[in-house]
């Protein structure tokens, strides 16, 4: 498994990947979902700039739930990446080094981990309980009002995951698949 930080402003340890790989990801991960990229898009077309920085930061596509029992956080599973796909240009495009989720991605968002050199990261799906342990801290970003929808900041050690994409376009799903 490769060590992957990250921090505001700066991913160590992307570069190179290959798809299949498996990485450990430490450091501050962004998570967003359905309901914040689609108000971060609405604020984009309105030319207001957004109330968080996203770059060099990797984007985790999930919505952590309220900690309990000396958690962070109660879960912290990914959420099906190609239902994010339509916003992946505008995340590249405000500087994520990375994203994160589960599942396959279309050929388009392909295209844009080739394009901006930001591979995809693939997380086990089912793995809540677990990655919420991996969650050393959790605090709402920006649009509390989105619950567990709202951006979050979370700082995580040895989160695992593969590279589901990585910079040059390979992917580690079938011929089948999506992507």
């Amino acid at each position: 498994m490769t060590a992957v930080s990250c921090s505001p402003g700066r991913t160590k340890g992307l570069d190179g990947l290959r798809a299949g790989s498996g990485v450990l990801v430490s450091g501050l991960l962004v998570a967003l979902r359905d309901a914040a990229q689609a108000r971060l898009a609405e604020l984009l077309l309105e030319g207001s700039s957004p109330p968080f920085d996203l770059d060099g930061m990797i984007v985790y596509y999930a919505a952590p739930t309220a900690g309990r029992s000396g958690l962070a956080v109660g879960s912290a599973g990914p959420t099906t990446s190609s239902r994010m796909d339509c916003w992946l240009g505008m995340l590249l495009s405000l500087g994520a080094s990375a994203t994160m989720g589960k599942g396959p991605r279309s050929r388009s968002s392909v295209r844009l981990c080739v394009e901006h050199r930001a591979p995809y990261l693939a997380a086990i799906g089912g793995a809540g309980a677990y990655y919420a342990s991996r969650v050393r801290s959790s605090r709402v970003l920006a649009w509390p009002d989105l619950g567990p929808e709202a951006v979050h900041a979370m700082e995580v050690d040895s989160f695992p995951a593969f590279v589901g994409i990585d910079a040059a376009g390979e992917t580690m799903f079938s011929a089948g698949g999506m992507a």
